[in-house]
């Protein structure tokens, strides 16, 4: 993509793994009527031979046009240059989760009715104790091999102050070559966000997990049908756990659960009313 205009390609500068960006190009671009004409402008290059990475960057170059308009100023190109970087550059650290959670939580935002309201609840650091939070209900997504449900958890994670309602969404993802990426879902849920702060917000949260997983985003694909068909809901209060109160010297306590036998309690419904009721 060429963004035409001396003024605003002085400066311009971006060189990441998946991304370039370079001020100052002077372009001979051919119209299809065979005349040409040479423009100077920002020349900014998709480095990746993924294929959902490339229709990606394709998608963001369409946003861009509809954004910045006809005539940019140098400003504008600045910002949304920086914009594109820090996406990017997500890229290039590595992954905070293992590709399966992440399109673990991916499947459950697909499965929501409203896709805006999902990705508004989804955390705002994969760091958080759950994955998705409406004021004081919330929702931790696990994924499994089969129908043991076998789960890991933090101890913090089933220990949930008393006023957090916490249900787990358990969801058995397995690996399909012919089924659906990160970056598949990922776009499905995009035609569902119209707000363009929530988007951008979803679209960097999907960068900032995956890492540099992304960029093999072809090769984890998983079974749409069977994890959306597998997908229960179950309390947090009803998974087995110890009751003890633990020394304060315990700093953290992991478990690794069989959550087969453990009764659904909602429904995707009511997850839905829940996320709702507590926007502000």
């Amino acid at each position: 993509m060429l963004i035409v205009g001396g003024e605003c390609a002085a400066g311009a500068g971006l060189k990441l793994r998946n991304v370039e960006a370079t001020g100052s190009v002077q372009c001979e671009i051919e119209a299809p009527d065979g005349s040409s004409q040479n423009l100077q402008g920002v020349l900014i290059s998709c480095k990746s031979h993924d294929p959902q990475l490339r229709r990606l960057f394709l998608t963001l170059m369409e946003e861009a046009i509809a954004a910045l308009g006809a005539s940019p100023s140098a400003a504008a190109i600045a910002a949304w240059i920086n914009r594109l970087a820090t996406l990017f550059a997500k890229l290039e650290r590595e992954g905070r989760k293992r590709m399966r959670g992440l399109w673990a939580e991916l499947i459950f935002i697909l499965a929501l009715e409203d896709k805006q309201l999902g990705a508004r609840r989804w955390h705002a650091n994969p760091t958080e104790t759950y994955d998705f939070m409406a004021g004081g209900f919330a929702i931790e997504v696990k994924s499994c091999l089969d129908f043991e449900r076998v789960h890991h958890f933090s101890l913090k994670q089933l220990q949930p102050p008393s006023d957090v309602e916490v249900h787990v969404a358990s969801i058995i993802t397995r690996a399909d070559p012919l089924g659906t990426s990160v970056l598949e879902l990922a776009a499905e849920i995009e035609r569902g966000i119209t707000n363009p702060a929530i988007l951008a917000d979803f679209r960097a949260m999907v960068f900032e997990i995956g890492g540099e997983g992304l960029e093999d985003d072809d090769m984890f694909r998983f079974d749409r049908i069977g994890a959306l068909q597998s997908l229960r809901l179950i309390g947090i209060a009803d998974v087995p756990s110890i009751k003890e109160k633990l020394a304060e010297e315990i700093l953290s306590v992991e478990f690794t659960i069989r959550c087969s036998a453990v009764p659904e309690t909602i429904g995707l419904a009511d997850v839905a009313a829940l996320f709702a009721s507590s926007l502000g």
